[in-house]
């Protein structure tokens, strides 16, 4: 968190724009907490917008409804391209969907901002094989559309996990108490189903599976 903020508070301060691709649903409301105190422009775009007053309507489903009400109170909602161009007129931070680039406004600050070094592309989130956001880390380029243009600006990627670990999916599991685990997404279930002591199903393409 402390090389984020660090990285972020550098590339304003340097002149340049800190565009934080982000998840619209949590990852982006974190992004804010953890900046907001920075005394740099805030700004937040997208369907993250929309979610953010809809989390503080259920506030017993947030670690800190107190800190989301004050990261968003030093926030400035943008609505419309007009004030997407502003945000892009001085120093600041934009976080926007999608975390992954593959759509969104992201890709609107990304094409204006790309060719200037002084900006900065953080990502922040799990970047699938075949997305923009893997495309950028692997060979610092998007495709916008119509075909692969290099980004010359800052990037850097920032591993905040979204997902409990292997013993905390474990303890949610016992406690449940189950008569069957349904593994249905992950890379490596084998692993996981090898510590369940109840029944597992793990599903596979164009297979029918009955549960009792």
């Amino acid at each position: 968190i402390k090389e984020f903020r660090d990285d972020v508070r550098d590339t304003v301060k340097g002149g340049g724009t800190a565009i934080i691709p982000a998840f619209a649903v949590g990852r982006s409301q974190e992004m804010l907490m953890i900046l907001y105190d920075l005394g740099l422009d805030l700004y937040l775009d997208g369907m993250s917008r929309r979610i953010a007053p809809l989390l503080l309507e259920n506030p017993r489903f947030l670690s800190s409804a107190k800190g989301l009400k004050k990261a968003l109170s030093a926030t400035k909602f943008i609505h419309n391209e007009g004030q997407r161009k502003k945000a892009l007129d001085k120093p600041g931070i934009i976080v926007t969907p999608s975390g992954m680039l593959d759509g969104g406004p992201v890709q609107y600050y990304l094409k204006k901002a790309k060719d200037d070094e002084k900006n900065g592309v953080f990502l922040t989130g799990y970047q699938v094989e075949g997305s923009n956001g893997r495309r950028l880390i692997d060979r610092g380029t998007i495709d916008f559309g119509d075909g692969e243009e290099k980004v010359r600006c800052r990037k850097k990627f920032f591993d905040f996990s979204a997902h409990a670990d292997h013993k905390e999916l474990l303890g949610f599991i016992r406690e449940c108490d189950p008569k069957n685990v349904i593994l249905y997404h992950g890379d490596n279930r084998e692993a996981l189903a090898a510590d369940i002591s109840c029944n597992v199903i793990m599903p596979a393409e164009g297979k029918t599976n009955e549960i009792e």
